[in-house]
């Protein structure tokens, strides 16, 4: 029933055209160029990159639309030479945006009031061959940091260094 009529009866109909196209595909750890329009037309073909510490699994980059669909979509897996996620550091924060897969370096920034052993608060480590360099170490003794104050006929330097006390029980 058809807002009140029983049938439909189509006398003419000459042609149909159907113009097919696709949705934007997902494509986990990929990236393309988006269409502005939210769809893209029959037999556009579409590049696709993958992320850094990604690479195509089935060496395919570009991906076609055919019939509505998507042909070949390409696989971005992790590339054996890329690092999981970096080491954590007690009292440290690695300096750059969440990634689930890293490809070269990572820069590491101690908490207020800890350092390295160098002195530094910054310090980068690097991935080779799917492993991480060695971690630096934030701690909040710093025999390297000095403080320099003075009045108008003394200068004093204080360092901070902790210095262990003893004391003898009798």
């Amino acid at each position: 029933n058809l807002n009140g009529l029983s049938s439909l009866t189509l006398s003419h109909v000459s042609s149909v055209t159907v113009n097919l196209a696709c949705f934007p595909p997902t494509i986990p750890n990929g990236k393309y160029t988006e269409s502005s329009d939210g769809w893209y037309e029959e037999r556009h073909i579409l590049r696709i990159r993958c992320d850094p510490g990604y690479e195509q699994l089935n060496q395919i980059a570009t991906a076609s639309c055919l019939n509505g669909t998507w042909s070949s979509l390409p696989i971005c897996e992790s590339n054996i030479t890329s690092c999981s996620g970096p080491p954590q550091i007690p009292h440290a924060v690695v300096i750059q945006e969440y990634q689930e897969v890293f490809a070269s370096v990572v820069l590491y920034q101690c908490d207020n009031g800890y350092f390295m052993e160098d002195g530094q608060n910054r310090k980068s480590i690097s991935c080779t061959a799917g492993t991480w360099t060695e971690a630096p170490t934030c701690s909040n003794t710093n025999k390297h940091n000095a403080i320099i104050s003075h009045t108008k006929s003394e200068t004093f330097i204080y360092i901070n260094e902790m210095i262990p006390q003893c004391s003898l029980m009798r």
